[in-house]
């Protein structure tokens, strides 16, 4: 997206939470994206838990005051920055689209489309969000921009791997679909049949890359409504065998089945 040095002004809260024990909780991918993008471009973070001097209402002309005019805005929220001047920045908008699918509720999918209209450009995370943005938004600048991890921090230490089979997931979540809970099943299925597993609901990023190269496979599911989730990557970026489910962001991302990555489908 940006291939030579700007100056990006981010508008979005901080996402980064501590836990009483080791590393991170949750969002962590979005602080390592900040990171990676900071050590590459002039990045102002905007929004609460950034800047001691940051005001729910405050105008985006008084940011730009001291921060000076941004080659872009980026946002990767639902936040409407309208109210706070962002159409008259004079500068590339573009935001990130996560949670945006056919079947959202439609006073959801309304907000969300009129959200869209501030912006110059929209960067999806599913190829199925693309197609939903063009229908809604003829015209409008919107790329498949597909999850992406920190290979300083998800990496494969070579390390011997003790556990058969890993899986750190919550089965609560109902973007997930039914699928959470029938991996649930397999894996005490195969707690009777001796394999060395590990299963866990809540685990401190530190850990969770931990576990992950510790194992020989790791399992995943993807989004109940067909996208890829964020885990498929890290499981491969550890160095795991990924066991998962079929998406459609595989088949354009190059992921061959019994190559790249091992495909469930029952």
């Amino acid at each position: 997206m940006v291939s030579e040095y700007k100056k990006i002004l981010y508008l979005g809260n901080r996402r980064l939470y501590h836990g009483s024990g080791r590393g991170f909780k949750r969002d962590v991918f979005l602080e390592l994206f900040r990171e990676e993008l900071s050590r590459r471009h002039d990045v102002l973070c905007w929004g609460w838990g950034y800047r001691y001097n940051w005001e729910k209402h405050r105008q985006l002309s008084d940011v730009i005051g001291f921060f000076g005019t941004p080659d872009i805005v980026l946002t990767d929220d639902f936040y409407n920055y309208t109210n706070l001047g962002i159409s008259s920045i004079n500068a590339v908008k573009v935001h990130i689209i996560g949670d945006f699918y056919y079947g959202m509720p439609e006073p959801i999918l309304r907000r969300s489309i009129e959200l869209f209209k501030q912006y110059d450009v929209l960067l999806a995370v599913c190829c199925s969000a693309v197609r939903l943005a063009k229908e809604h938004l003829p015209g409008k600048k919107c790329y498949f921009w597909p999850w992406s991890v920190d290979i300083n921090f998800f990496r494969n230490y070579s390390r011997d791997r003790p556990i058969d089979v890993f899986f750190g997931a919550s089965s609560a979540v109902d973007i997930y679909g039914p699928n959470r809970k029938l991996i649930e099943g397999m894996f005490k299925g195969m707690q009777r049949e001796g394999f060395n597993i590990e299963y866990g609901k809540r685990f401190f990023y530190g850990d969770y890359v931990d576990k992950m190269n510790a194992s020989k496979i790791g399992v995943s599911n993807n989004f109940k409504y067909g996208f890829m989730t964020k885990k498929v990557l890290e499981i491969m970026a550890c160095g795991a065998l990924l066991l998962t489910d079929k998406c459609e962001e595989f088949d354009v991302l190059g992921f061959e089945d019994g190559k790249h990555i091992v495909i469930y489908d029952d």
